[in-house]
């Protein structure tokens, strides 16, 4: 492919990925990490990866963390063709959850705009936003089996996400009953605010990721787009499935030692990690 179609065929990939439920969105979450991966002699590979993720509409930090990956390769055909690998991680997080709302009236939803409450003297909860340390531990088994330039892969990771205790700042928001002698009725006063706090104890979760991804290498060009689903098993909850999320996107590999990621992430369900929607994925590994 000529060089000068790079940028295109990438764009396109964008744009493709885009035409999942995630377009329906609005604008994602920017997704963006370095890796640093060493290819080591017996079929060890390690790598060290910090990550960075906006809030939708680049509103913000969401999260940031580090992480330290070993693999090994269990089991390869001769041919090369069929490849299995085993896997171990550590990943330390600092998360960030934006205010919450809680109406405390009956046929009011939660998570309404506090001037919505305001304005109809409806009283409602406020939970303040705040950063929380996490530390994740993983372990897969992953294999691939390559067609020629086509490589079909399937992964199931353990995943246990360990968080620690927080004092969160509340405040509740009332607006009591006062008599009014004009009126001779009892009718809602002014706004009343009481803070608190509240103390989140530590928790661990369990989850298993199955995932299937489908990729096809165009060597000359150095692109190798690949899609992705994966499911989110609660392991905690009876094994039930807990979020689905599939992505799209290509690997550039610049040269031998330098590779950019360019991808789009769409998942149908919020959880303690990431909201629900649309993410844009950004990536750059450097090999040695």
């Amino acid at each position: 492919m000529d060089s000068r179609l790079i940028i295109p065929a990438l764009a396109g990939m964008l744009v493709m990925a885009g035409l999942t439920p995630a377009s329906a969105q609005g604008v994602p979450q920017l997704w963006g990490s370095v890796t640093v991966e060493k290819d080591m002699k017996k079929g060890f590979d390690a790598s060290v990866t910090a990550e960075y993720r906006s809030l939708e509409d680049f509103g913000g930090s969401d999260r940031w963390s580090v992480g330290l990956d070993v693999s090994k390769r269990l089991y390869r055909t001769k041919d090369q063709t069929f490849t299995v690998k085993g896997a171990l991680g550590v990943k330390y997080m600092d998360v960030f959850t934006p205010a919450s709302l809680n109406s405390k009236v009956d046929g009011i939803a939660d998570g309404l705009d506090e001037s919505f409450y305001q304005e109809h003297k409806y009283g409602y909860n406020k939970t303040e936003s705040y950063w929380q340390d996490r530390m994740r531990y993983v372990a897969s088994v992953s294999a691939k089996k390559s067609i020629g330039n086509l490589g079909i892969s399937i992964r199931e990771r353990y995943q246990l996400t360990v968080r620690d205790s927080i004092t969160l700042q509340k405040v509740r928001n009332r607006y009591p009953m006062v008599y009014d002698s004009a009126l001779d009725d009892f009718v809602q006063g002014d706004l009343k605010q009481t803070s608190f706090t509240e103390v989140k104890p530590a928790k661990s979760s369990s989850v298993l990721r199955s995932r299937l991804q489908v990729d096809y290498k165009f060597k000359k060009a150095g692109l190798t787009p690949f899609v992705q689903a994966e499911l989110f098993s609660d392991l905690d909850n009876g094994f039930s499935l807990a979020k689905t999320r599939v992505s799209a996107g290509t690997e550039y590999k610049v040269n031998k030692k330098n590779s950019l990621d360019l991808g789009f992430i769409w998942q149908d369900s919020s959880d303690d990690d990431e909201p629900a929607g649309s993410a844009l994925l950004l990536g750059y590994t450097y090999s040695f």
